[in-house]
This record gives C-alpha cells, sequence and structure tokens, in this order.
C-alpha cells in the first residue's frame, strides 16, 4: 500500500494517556500524513461479520466522512497555538515577560480561527471550497461521504467550542497572570507592544509603573528599603 502510493507512513501515535499537548499534535499529524495508506489499508481487508471485521468497517466509515476529515483539520490547527505555549512555558529560558507575551499570542491565535474565514487558505478551506462548489470533495485522493450543510454548521459550531473552550481554560490556569496588574505591567517591556506615535509613546507605560509603584507601595515605604 504506502509503496504503490509512494507514501512515507509514519507510525500511528496515542492521543489518550499524555498531559503534554505537543503529543496530542503530533499523533494528528502521522494520522494527517498517513490518511490515504490507512484508509486504502482498512479497504483492503477481508470482508467477514467478525466483531474484528465490524469494527474495522466502522473505523472506515468515520475516516472517510466529511465531518472527520474537516475536524481533524480543526483540531490541528487548534492545538497548534496551545503546543506552542506548552512548549514556549517548558523552556528553561522562559521568563515573566515571554510567558505573558506568549499567552497573550495564544489567545490572539485562537481568536483568529475562530473569527477569521475559514475557507481562506489551507487544507480545511480546500475542503470546504469544493463542497461550495459543488465538486465530488476528496481528502488526499479518498474520496470523502457524507458532504451536507450541516456539516459545515456543525464544523462552525465546535469551532466556536472549541476556542471559548480554550479562551476558558487558559484564563482559569493563568488568571494570576492575565488578572493582576502586576503582572499585566511585564508587557511594557516587550518592545513590539509600544505605540509608534510619537505622542502615545511619551505616555506609554506611565499608568503600568504607576500601578505597579502602587502594588508594591508598603514595601516602597519601607525605611530600609529606600534607604538601599
Amino acid at each position: 500500500g504506502s509503496d504503490e502510493q509512494e507514501e512515507n507512513v509514519v507510525k500511528p501515535q496515542k492521543v489518550h494517556g499524555t498531559r503534554w499537548l505537543q503529543h496530542k499534535r503530533n499523533a494528528i499529524k502521522a494520522l494527517l500524513r498517513s490518511y490515504p495508506v490507512v484508509v486504502q489499508h482498512l479497504q483492503e481487508l477481508p470482508d467477514g461479520n467478525t466483531a474484528d471485521c465490524v469494527r474495522f468497517k466502522a473505523y472506515l466509515k468515520q475516516l472517510t466522512s466529511f465531518k472527520f476529515a474537516t475536524h481533524v483539520l480543526l483540531f490541528d490547527m487548534v492545538l497548534t497555538p496551545l503546543a506552542a505555549l506548552s512548549l514556549n512555558l517548558q523552556s528553561s529560558s522562559v521568563d515573566l515577560q515571554f510567558a505573558v507575551s506568549s499567552l497573550a499570542s495564544c489567545h490572539a491565535m485562537v481568536e483568529r480561527i475562530r473569527t477569521s474565514d475559514l475557507q481562506g487558505q489551507g487544507q480545511l478551506a480546500d475542503l470546504l471550497n469544493k463542497l461550495d462548489a459543488g465538486e465530488g470533495v476528496d481528502f488526499k485522493g479518498v474520496n470523502l461521504s457524507g458532504m451536507a450543510q450541516a456539516s459545515v454548521n456543525a464544523l462552525h459550531n465546535a469551532r466556536n467550542r472549541y476556542a471559548e473552550a480554550v479562551h476558558g481554560c487558559l484564563q482559569a490556569r493563568f488568571s494570576d497572570l492575565e488578572q493582576q496588574d502586576v503582572f499585566k505591567a511585564v508587557k511594557i517591556l516587550n518592545c513590539s507592544t509600544w505605540p509608534e506615535e510619537e505622542d502615545a509613546l511619551r505616555s506609554f507605560g506611565t499608568d503600568t509603573v504607576l500601578a505597579v509603584h502602587a502594588h508594591f507601595a508598603e514595601i516602597f515605604a519601607d525605611e530600609s528599603v529606600a534607604d538601599s
């Protein structure tokens, strides 16, 4: 199968049993890369009424559905910024400013996924555009079944749910970084957030510095600290 299709097959990876997002994303990447070969292998299995045959037929039906293909691609889109955030926070050189910046970047990327036109670019866009054009929809050379507007509506609903869930989880996990002024203040250390207009730059960061000073007012008022 793989030799005939000239495909470089990647061994399937486990998605469950690990908390590392990068592993989950790698598992999806492996499935996407080996998708045509996996489908062909299931198609070539002998027919039968055994429990295994019935199960493999169900796998094949699921794998070749429009809903499955589009949702896997959507999962990959959503997991990409999360995996990047996870790796950034595991870095041995991570500091507070980098952590806050990485968190904000992840939120922004997830929000773009939620609000952007899915038919703009990429493999997911190709499937949606083919459906709109009334063409037969194939994914990596595999003809898909179950093409209907209901599947597209389900995809958009799922996109909103996933994005909201990710935002909620990040806010719950990193509430201190996102809500406390003293942590939010590190944004002024990120030059990319500085305004370009000269007038805006003059006053940029003033409120932030005052908020930090107010947070540590009791310490600053200590004479021993003031003397040092």
